[in-house]
């Protein structure tokens, strides 16, 4: 499994794209992603589902720290 995701991760970085993990639920995933290099992370464990709204407000805080 961790073959094709790096190869998909490959693909998405020759193409100029960026990768995101999602379904991600557990901590232990976060090294895992790192190490093949995705770009992003998305799923339950980060937070719950919220509206757009609320996730716009929280990204322009983060880019601002």
């Amino acid at each position: 499994m961790r073959k094709l995701a790096k190869g998909i991760v490959k693909m998405a970085q020759k193409n100029q794209l960026e990768a995101v993990a999602e379904c991600y639920s557990r901590a232990k995933l976060t090294d895992i992603a790192i190490r093949l290099g995705v770009d992003y992370l998305q799923g339950f464990y980060l937070g719950k589902p919220q509206p757009h709204v609320f996730v716009n407000a929280t990204l322009v805080k983060a880019k601002s720290c």
